[in-house]
């Protein structure tokens, strides 16, 4: 098939059950922060030494925006999350906890279901 230029359909080969490879959603509250392209770099090169893929999409500072967001990345079904920044509680949060493993770096996020990675020390934020 490739030899037509084919490109399967990743999302669908996925809910199939034939999933060979992980996706991890990536939710950067800024990708102007050089912290979040950081972890998202760090990320990126983890999961590509293991023959997986990132999928990257930005927040923001408005609670309903993010949650738009997180809700639209859940629906492209990947294996997990990782979310830098996250603006605060949300309903797609919740819901996404419920279906797959969810991550907060740079902030604690205390929700059952979410691991966070972050400075505890008040002088270094």
């Amino acid at each position: 098939m490739t030899s037509f230029g084919y490109l399967s359909n990743q999302i669908a080969t996925s809910s199939a059950g034939n999933r060979s490879h992980c996706i991890i959603g990536f939710l950067a509250q800024s990708l102007a922060n050089p912290v979040f392209i950081d972890v998202f770099e760090s990320l990126a090169g983890l999961v590509r030494e293991q023959g997986h893929r990132v999928i990257v999409m930005q927040g923001g500072f408005d609670i309903a925006w993010e949650d738009r967001r997180l809700r639209d990345l859940v629906t492209l079904r990947p294996d997990g999350i990782v979310l830098a920044g996250h603006a605060g509680l949300t309903t797609a949060l919740g819901a996404a906890v419920n279906s797959l493993p969810v991550v907060a770096v740079t902030r604690k996020i205390e929700m059952n279901g979410v691991t966070s990675i972050y400075c505890n020390d008040p002088l270094r934020g």
